[in-house]
């Protein structure tokens, strides 16, 4: 047993430690993306003038990691233009980065090394989720898959939220599991914290919460009849101080103030102003929230941009334009930009799924139902959103898929590792 252990151990960290060098490369190698300069900007003004104004449109977790290597340093920081906060957000970044990084690097590179940790987090986080789901064998499948993986490897290290966004909703779900499968106090706090986490980095977040209320249904649904009503009150309740629990941890990366910005500045446009162009029924949504204060005003404003701008986002696919969003844009997209190798070891689970290899038991059975529901839920999700403008926005997906390729490697493979080594099958 010891020595499988070591055997694991090791395999774990020299696939971590091939990742590390992956992100150090590239990292090196790569331009700045188009909005890296106003989110280690605004982190950065986050930090030193608790302005969470500057760029509201995304949660602060990501962006209040990255610019922790430049804290010690006195930085020059540009006068404010008192614009609207895009454009103040990206001259303010571009002017920041001249100025203080002077086209050396060594600042953008610290930051975004800073900002990799999420990136070898969710290796972590990959694999030790798929072994609990469906053992050794699929999670060393797993590591190595999202490791090697263009598309999340493409954003290892970038200071954007999309890998942010990967790694806590896989890490939410997986702690909603947990919790499901063997309820405790410390369970049921893990799971609302990472919740939290993930509403804190992206937006997106909150559509893991109406997920994990139908799993709960799915729950009941399956539990014994004259156990039923019991299921559903402690569920419920249970994912109700979850919810509960991710708001007060959200509300914190805001420091517990609903002003998005510091004493004597106001957001351009205000909160107001931005919602006019929403639908009636949103825009009064909005205008409740912000004024019983439920959530901080900088994740209002945000929340509100997601929705005027999916009006004017066009698509562009298969050589054709579309002035709106499509439904079938990231199926296609996903087909395109996913390797050969994951898009069969994808359809091999998914015969193994049909042979019923994979799936079998209780635990492999409930959680086959998660990550397959999850997987096919957010996918719909993006489509009916229609923000199509690129993978990265349905990045989860791919954490997911690994998972499930690992999964169907491990049922079909002529023997396993399970936890005493490798065993015949």
């Amino acid at each position: 047993m010891l020595q499988f252990k070591r055997w694991v151990t090791i395999a774990v960290a020299a696939l971590l430690a091939v990742q590390v060098i992956q992100i150090v490369v590239v990292l090196h190698q790569e331009s700045l993306t188009y909005d890296e300069t106003d989110h280690m900007y605004a982190g950065y003004r986050m930090w030193k003038n608790g302005d969470y104004g500057l760029n509201p449109e995304h949660p602060p977790l990501v962006k209040l990691l990255a610019p922790l290597p430049a804290l010690g340093e006195k930085l020059w920081v540009p006068p404010l233009r008192r614009i609207f906060f895009k454009g103040e957000a990206m001259a303010g970044g571009a002017a920041w980065l001249a100025r203080n990084d002077g086209g050396s690097q060594r600042l953008i590179f610290r930051m975004r090394l800073t900002a990799a940790l999420l990136a070898v987090a969710l290796s972590l986080v990959v694999f030790l989720a798929a072994r609990e789901w469906f053992g050794t064998t699929a999670a060393l499948v797993a590591l190595t898959l999202v490791v090697f993986d263009p598309n999340i490897l493409a954003h290892f290290g970038l200071v954007t939220t999309d890998l942010g966004a990967t790694l806590f909703f896989l890490a939410a779900l997986y702690a909603f599991y947990r919790y499901v499968k063997q309820p405790s106090l410390l369970r049921l706090a893990i799971a609302g914290i990472v919740l939290g986490l993930l509403l804190a980095t992206k937006h997106s977040g909150v559509l893991l919460g109406p997920m994990m209320a139908v799993l709960v249904c799915w729950e009941v649904v399956v539990a014994a009849k004259g156990a039923r009503v019991r299921t559903a009150l402690r569920l419920g309740g249970a994912l109700a101080a979850m919810v509960l629990l991710a708001v007060g941890v959200l509300w914190a990366f805001y420091g517990f103030r609903y002003a998005a910005r510091p004493a004597g500045l106001q957001l351009i446009p205000t909160l107001d102003q931005y919602s006019q162009d929403l639908k009636p029924f949103d825009r009064g949504l909005i205008w409740w929230m912000a004024h019983l204060h439920l959530l901080s005003e900088s994740y209002l404003m945000g929340m509100v941009g997601i929705r005027v701008f999916a009006k004017f986002f066009t698509t562009s696919i298969l050589g054709n334009w579309y002035p709106h969003g499509v439904w079938w844009y990231f199926p296609v997209a996903i087909s395109m930009k996913s390797t050969l190798g994951l898009i069969a070891l994808v359809l091999l689970a998914g015969f193994a799924i049909f042979t019923r290899k994979l799936g079998k038991g209780p635990d492999h059975s409930r959680a086959l139902v998660y990550v397959l529901f999850v997987w096919v839920a957010y996918l719909a999700t993006a489509g009916i959103n229609g923000l199509n403008i690129g993978v990265r926005h349905v990045l989860p997906l791919y954490a997911l898929a690994t998972i499930i390729a690992g999964a169907g490697v491990a049922a079909l493979a002529p023997f396993r590792v399970n936890g005493s080594g490798p065993a015949a099958r």
